[in-house]
């Protein structure tokens, strides 16, 4: 029988250690359980890997570290929605598309985007297009034959607890191929005005409304694309 001080005893008796730390939430403690488990693991793996009359202390204990891991990964999974949540409020992980006071349930993709107007719910901002334009008349901006200016008149809302910048905000113009077309920066002519003001912090509930262009490919359809910066979500707007 393998005496409970041998390695295989030493690492069962860590992970069963290591399991109850690694399963209480929001704690100190849980940092514990990361550091006993992996330890109890390798130990183990070691117990089993060596000649002795019985080895069930060390299969035991590579079972119960690995079930430990499982479980303090889920506990740290939770942990750190909570710490999100209370740090930018609660907000689905994908887009969610409002009309008229109602959620349109799979609306905002290529296949069924939104409607003009629409509010679009993406993690921490209110976005709609109020309109859009598809020819702008009078811009001093030349540009080539096949080439129009286009503007989006938005309206972006931080549903954030904490200020925050609406720059965190991409809004693309998407033709009928798969190229974008990033809102123009820089200087444009005063018939873009007012141009939407995405330099200046917004409080929680505080809105910012104004133009954005897009010199796109002259002709009919396409739709926009409005994201989170970095590889956020996205959802997308019917301009036809």
């Amino acid at each position: 029988m393998e005496d409970r001080t041998s390695i295989g005893g030493f690492a069962l008796l860590l992970a069963i250690v290591g399991l109850v730390f690694g399963a209480i939430p929001g704690h100190l403690i849980e940092v514990l359980g990361w550091l006993f488990l992996p330890i109890a693991l390798v130990l183990g793996i070691v117990g089993m890997c060596r000649k002795s009359a019985s080895k069930r202390a060390s299969v035991a204990a590579v079972v119960v570290s690995v079930v430990g891991l499982i479980v303090a990964s889920v506990v740290l999974n939770g942990v750190l929605r909570d710490i999100e949540d209370a740090m930018f409020g609660h907000h689905p992980p994908e887009p969610t598309v409002t009309q008229d006071g109602v959620v349109v349930a799979g609306a905002g993709t290529k296949d069924d985007p939104a409607a003009i107007g629409a509010t679009i719910s993406l993690r921490g901002w209110n976005v709609v297009i109020n309109s859009f334009t598809p020819v702008v008349a009078g811009s001093i901006n030349s540009l080539p034959r096949d080439t129009v200016w286009s503007s989006a008149n938005v309206t972006i809302t931080n549903t954030y607890r904490d200020p925050n910048r609406p720059d965190l905000i991409d809004i693309d113009y998407i033709g009928g191929g798969s190229d974008a077309v990033r809102a123009a920066g820089g200087y444009l002519s005063r018939v873009f005005e007012p141009r939407l003001d995405t330099s200046r912090m917004l409080a929680y509930g505080e809105s910012t409304t104004g133009n954005v262009a897009f010199d796109r490919p002259r002709g009919p359809g396409g739709m926009l694309r409005v994201a989170v910066y970095a590889g956020g979500p996205e959802a997308y707007v019917a301009i036809d």
